[in-house]
């Protein structure tokens, strides 16, 4: 299942000033249960934490999310993507996207080199006095990996990724987030890869550009190669599902539309942690969640909507899903 450890739901809101910080709403508003910080062992899953960075990067106006010495306003990532469209290869798009952050920002560098067989892509701070739980360079190296992999419609198999900060409490989690050797304590911050992928030529449309940036930092969240994944197949069939029946598309319904058993789904997602219903209940939230801000429909008809048997039970699953009642959820927006 697409899930991310508490460490990184509680760092992201660490850049906030403390006299102005306040996790349980910023939790609430994401749709995130606030008791998530009070279990160590506790995931949240990807769609809840792009949105609560999304809602950080919103509340301080930076893209930076207030790690960094000078903030990057929002939209600069959306800015240096008009440049995208010029560029026919990874290395030009990398070089330019450079380019981009070091002329208009000055609390990061950005470089592209090449030595030998391998390319090295490196991102430091001016300054780590900010970013002191080192949220900033993670984050900074997942998105320079998985947004380049998406423009060239294929994984970029890492080499060796380097961190310029000592070993983490979570490293296991960053072992998830880039399956290969990272090292730690180094002078830099740095993806290293084949130099091949440099002449990659870039795939996607600008339309589908557009949708990118206009979602981020949602698909960002999305390691390379996992669209291919039955859960990913599965949470696409329930996507579009807008109608009164969404709520009850069923086991039996993926494995016709899939043409595969329903004992092989079950077996198949088991081995990844996961089950036919947990990705409907992450389906369900989010119907719900975006439901009570963007629509006028009553708690009623919104449970019947996502399945549920009466607003009771829809009631005590949101309730469990983010700490909040639908009705006190919605009066925040």
């Amino acid at each position: 299942m697409a899930t991310i450890c508490r460490h990184h739901v509680i760092a992201a809101m660490q850049g906030i000033p403390q006299a102005t910080r306040d996790q349980v709403t910023l939790l609430g508003k994401a749709g995130i249960n606030p008791n998530v910080i009070e279990t160590a062992d506790q995931r949240v899953h990807t769609d809840q934490v792009a949105r609560l960075f999304q809602l950080v990067m919103l509340t301080l106006d930076d893209e930076f999310m207030g790690f960094a010495a000078a903030p990057s306003r929002v939209g600069s990532f959306a800015l240096m993507s008009e440049l995208i469209p010029q560029c026919l290869t990874l290395g030009e798009q990398l070089r330019k996207s450079a380019k981009f952050y070091n002329i208009t920002h000055s609390g990061v560098d950005f470089r592209l080199a090449e030595t030998g067989a391998e390319a090295h892509f490196t991102v430091n701070l001016s300054t780590n006095h900010y970013d002191r739980e080192h949220f900033l360079r993670e984050f900074l190296l997942v998105i320079w990996h998985r947004f380049p992999s998406w423009l060239i419609g294929e994984p970029i198999p890492l080499k060796t990724v380097e961190f310029s900060f000592a070993k983490p409490a979570h490293h296991q989690e960053l072992s998830v987030m880039f399956p290969c050797k990272i090292s730690y304590g180094k002078p830099h911050n740095r993806l290293v890869f084949d130099r091949r992928y440099l002449q990659k030529n870039l795939t996607r449309t600008r339309q589908e550009l557009e949708q990118f940036v206009n979602r981020s930092p949602f698909d960002i969240m999305t390691i390379p190669g996992r669209e291919q994944t039955l859960e990913s197949q599965i949470e696409r069939l329930l996507a579009p599902k807008d109608n009164e029946q969404a709520g009850k598309f069923t086991l039996h319904d993926v494995a016709a539309a899939l043409r595969i058993s329903p004992q092989t789904i079950q077996r198949r997602l088991a081995q990844h942690d996961t089950s036919f219903n947990t990705i409907k209940e992450n389906w369900r939230r989010e119907k719900a969640l975006k439901m009570l801000q963007t629509t006028q429909f009553s708690i009623e008809e919104i449970s019947e909507r996502l399945g549920f048997a009466e607003a009771r039970s829809f009631t005590r699953a949101f309730k469990n899903w983010t700490g909040l009642s639908p009705r006190k959820f919605r009066k925040m927006f």
